[in-house]
């Protein structure tokens, strides 16, 4: 009964993620299908596949009652639409909870390969182009997205998902797919001049190493659960520094995100900075704690963070490498606010899940 139930909520997770993400890839990603209307069907059906699952193993734990009822009147406060982006991680991380790490890997897996072999597929057949463009001065490939930033995180998130794949299986398969994945996504940053994307990979890639060469170093291990314990606080440290650096040399070598960053704030009032406010251009502002900022304001966000970091002090070690770089990623990028984007669902996954966090302590706990 207990496998009949696992194995249902398996094939219904893998079904909705592969709408939300196959549906994102085909409209906003690629533009495959130009339609404002499939965009919303896409999530829609997505979200009645994870509530589905979630109320077909009973009902749906008081945690994350509290938490969904907390960001709703956050966006009341806010009428910020990134809140809603925040509910939707909330309730997929609620139908995640059944999950053994085996069986989360490959809920994650299936669809984001499916993403992959399909973007691979388009680009043989020459239904989206893979040439270059020169955009400020630089010379990008999107490989048929929209914005090279986008298929910059579709394919780091197939990377981080292939290492979470590594540490539940930790057998040749799965370090193949990691190996694989890190050597194909290495070109794709490199012909899209993905900067993030690139240093994302290359730090958690050294992590991991580093993980595995000092795994019985007691100050090492106690570097690296600080450093993820920290990296959300060090992450706001970081914004606030770019913030009071707009129209400096760090301005231009980040293509004006300091700028972007600092005009955002200027344009709230203290009330929207306390409680939240709806950012008008939010796609202009790739900046994970702000983002965060307005969808439920700085009281909110103080919660969240310390709320995380707690989690984050409870977390195996082995986990530490990829939350520690998707947090620090944060401060250039917002990709772990959308619902669409793979390493979003991986992040919530691994942090309100039981099966990321040490024994013996009291995490959310899963239901039989």
């Amino acid at each position: 009964m207990i496998f009949d139930c696992h194995r249902r909520s398996v094939f219904l997770n893998i079904t909705a993620l592969a709408i939300l993400f196959v549906g994102y890839f085909l409209t906003t990603g690629t533009g495959v299908i130009n339609s404002d209307a499939l965009k919303s069907y896409f999530r829609l059906v997505s979200l009645l596949i994870f509530l589905g699952n979630i109320f077909a193993g009973g009902v749906i734990k008081p945690f994350f009652v509290n938490v969904i009822i907390f960001l709703i009147f956050a966006l009341i406060l806010s009428q910020s639409a990134i809140a809603i982006n925040v509910i939707f991680l909330v309730l997929i991380a609620a139908s995640l909870q059944k999950l053994n790490i085996k069986e989360l890997a490959i809920t994650l897996l299936t669809p984001t390969m499916l993403v992959i072999l399909l973007h691979i597929l388009l680009l043989i057949t020459g239904r989206i182009s893979g040439e270059a463009i020169v955009t400020a001065d630089r010379t990008r490939s999107s490989f048929g997205f929209d914005n090279p930033n986008q298929v910059s995180a579709i394919y780091f998130s197939f990377v981080c998902i292939s290492i979470f794949t590594y540490v539940a299986f930790k057998n040749k398969k799965s370090f193949f797919l990691l190996i694989t994945s890190s050597i194909w996504a290495l070109y794709l940053f490199l012909a899209a001049d993905s900067r993030t994307s690139l240093l994302g990979l290359l730090v958690v890639l050294s992590l991991i190493i580093f993980n595995f060469i000092f795994k019985n170093n007691y100050f090492y291990l106690k570097f690296s659960f600080i450093l993820a314990l920290l990296s959300p606080i060090m992450g706001v440290i970081i914004t606030i520094f770019l913030i009071n650096s707009a129209g400096t040399e760090v301005d231009i070598i980040l293509s004006l995100r300091p700028y972007f960053f600092s005009e955002l704030l200027k344009s709230a009032t203290l009330s929207e900075i306390l409680l939240g406010w709806d950012i008008k251009d939010g796609a202009a502002i790739d900046n994970l704690f702000l983002m965060l900022l307005s969808a439920i304001g700085v009281i909110g966000c103080i919660v969240m963070i310390f709320w995380v970091s707690f989690r984050f002090y409870k977390m195996k070690p082995e986990f530490h490498p990829l939350v520690t770089t998707l947090m620090y990623a944060s401060v250039f990028e917002s990709f772990l606010i959308r619902p669409e984007i793979p390493c979003a669902v991986l992040f919530v996954g691994m942090i309100f899940s039981s099966i990321t966090q040490k024994p013996g302590l009291p995490p959310v706990k899963n239901q039989d």
